[in-house]
């Protein structure tokens, strides 16, 4: 795993956010990160993690998007 934010934060910091699997969702990715290590699962959805992710991320995002509105119309 490449390096997370540069400020240095003890596991036992980090609390659970208020999240919602009914509201936010879950990703097949999100699912096998916690299988994996349950740390990192923790970290990820404290939006904890490399700027590669997040660039994926915002490109899933933008191309998901224009797919809808590509159907809806």
């Amino acid at each position: 795993m490449k390096r997370f934010k540069s400020k240095v934060v003890a596991i036992r910091d980090v609390k659970l956010p208020k999240y919602d699997i009914k509201v936010d969702g879950i990703t097949q990715g999100l699912i096998m990160c916690y299988l994996k290590c349950r740390r990192e699962f923790l970290l990820r959805i404290n939006e904890w993690g490399t700027e590669e992710n997040k660039i994926a991320f915002a490109n899933g995002s933008i191309t998901h998007d224009t797919l809808d509105k590509v159907y809806t119309f």
